[in-house]
């Protein structure tokens, strides 16, 4: 499966149009049909339903159907050869563009995970000699991701997919598990136990245990998902560990040794050709043993934000300047060969951002100028009596909007207007969502004054009427945990 489909359709329409009266869509449609009909006088194309899939998630339309049909289509083609490349895109696609694919209908998107379930079950099962079992764990992993993102389209936790197969992975490797457990007692055995550190060559050895755990971490969660999370955190943590102020220098010139030219230039070839999982996997390689090559925290924070990983690029960009801001001064340092830590770029881009940060207003809610002048206008409209124009105004900033930030704040202000001009059943719907992608992306954890912006807004705009009344204790909890003097002036 080509990893460009996670790109975006384009800046204004991420997902692109719905796609089902196209002729494309229907060709492929038709194509498929051909297998399952009662006739069954035509055997399917599947080269050809692969290629216009693809086609169509390139340029037209993130949908889930075409994607569905693209990652089967990929199978009947080469059977499961590179599936698990194939699957690992399909779920990153579901993951990155989630609710916002088409089609829009909850039953038909209910649908089609259906008939992928049932068919993708019959022949992975039928043919399960061709998964080495090496691997068991890891499509275990897959497949409980997958069932996870369904219900996250779906709306709903109560419906479980692909259950014969989860069921056969776990299964089966809980027996390799248990082998490998079994093993790992007989040779710890072999070493003595530090249970508490009492010299520097005791500190040393754990040191270099937890650095190697760490390492084996990361690894593991990012052959799940490339832009994991806690891999992210795990690199930088390794990176910056042991760095103690600026490293010596003489003329800024350092005794360190920088990345190696032809890593560099793999990951630059990478780049350009749009391989940016394999960019990115080579930079977080780097960064884990060359902290001070600050290009390479730039590309991360470039890919993560190119590939719409928005939490994740928002991690390493915070990050990466608090780096800058502790260490000052490290962008104008060498390696011993007389390479930036920093090229010019990467400089520029650190200067324009670090003012940025540091002229950040404390409104959240006011990102730039335009955003405030579409904001007032909406009031405006509104206190015209022109509601509806002033809705739509608001949604279309939202869509427009390229950070999962921005969409937040576009989000918030939708709510405050319908709730200032009596729309309550919106405003409901809205901070509902908004709560729900709060506990998704751990708002409370990187913005937490945002986080607290809807808690209090849903508390002292509803009571146990609109929401039930074990939800609104469970909402007030949150609150205390991140702002407690606003939960304190709330009379709940």
């Amino acid at each position: 499966m080509n990893h460009l489909v996670l790109n975006q359709i384009n800046s204004s329409l991420i997902c692109g149009q719905d796609c089902k009266y196209d002729d494309s869509f229907l060709l492929i449609e038709q194509e498929i049909d051909k297998t399952y009909s009662v006739n069954q006088e035509e055997e399917t194309n599947w080269e050809y339903v692969v290629e216009n899939c693809e086609k169509i998630l390139l340029e037209k339309s993130k949908d889930i159907k075409v994607s569905s049909w693209y990652l089967y289509g990929l199978i009947k083609q080469n059977s499961f050869n590179n599936f698990e490349n194939s699957l690992r895109i399909y779920i990153k696609l579901l993951e990155t563009f989630s609710t916002q694919m088409h089609p829009k209908s909850l039953k038909a998107k209910r649908n089609i995970f259906l008939w992928l379930e049932e068919l993708l079950t019959n022949d992975l099962l039928n043919n399960i000699a061709k998964i080495n079992k090496e691997d068991f764990l890891q499509y275990y992993t897959y497949f409980i991701r997958l069932d996870t993102v369904i219900k996250m389209i779906l709306e709903n936790d109560s419906e479980s997919f692909f259950k014969k197969i989860i069921k056969y992975f776990e299964e089966n490797k809980i027996k390799k598990l248990t082998q490998t457990t079994s093993n790992n007692k007989i040779s710890s055995t072999n070493e003595q136990e530090i249970k508490e550190i009492t010299n520097k060559d005791e500190a040393l050895k754990v040191m270099r245990n937890f650095k190697k755990y760490a390492l084996m971490l990361t690894k593991y969660y990012r052959s799940n998902n490339i832009s994991d999370l806690k891999a992210l955190r795990i690199t930088r943590l390794l990176s910056f560990l042991e760095i103690e102020g600026l490293p010596p220098s003489e003329n800024n010139i350092t005794h360190l040794n920088p990345p190696s030219i032809l890593e560099i230039n793999e990951i630059e070839d990478n780049y350009k050709n749009k391989n940016y999982e394999e960019a990115f996997l080579l930079v977080e390689e780097i960064l884990e043993v060359c902290p001070f090559w600050l290009d390479g925290h730039y590309y991360a924070f470039n890919i993560l934000e190119k590939t719409n990983n928005n939490i994740e690029s928002f991690e390493a960009k915070k990050t990466f300047l608090n780096f800058i801001e502790i260490n000052e001064n490290i962008e104008k340092l060498y390696f011993n060969d007389e390479t930036p830590f920093a090229s010019n770029k990467v400089k520029n881009w650190l200067k324009e951002n670090l003012i940025n940060k540091l002229e950040e207003p404390k409104n959240l809610l006011v990102q730039s100028t335009k955003d405030k002048d579409d904001l007032d206008k909406a009031y405006k409209l509104a206190e015209e009596n022109k509601i509806k124009d002033a809705m739509k105004l608001l949604e279309g900033n939202y869509n427009y909007a390229s950070s999962f930030e921005d969409k937040f704040n576009w989000r918030l202000n939708h709510a405050k207007l319908s709730l200032q001009y009596n729309k309550n059943d919106i405003a409901l719907v809205l901070l509902e969502d908004l709560e729900k992608e709060i506990d998704r992306f751990y708002l409370y954890e990187w913005n937490p004054k945002l986080a607290a912006n809807v808690y209090t807004l849903i508390l002292s705009s509803f009571n146990n009427t609109d929401i039930d009344t074990e939800k609104i204790n469970t909402i007030y909890n949150k609150l205390c945990k991140i702002d407690i003097n606003s939960a304190y002036e709330l009379k709940i």
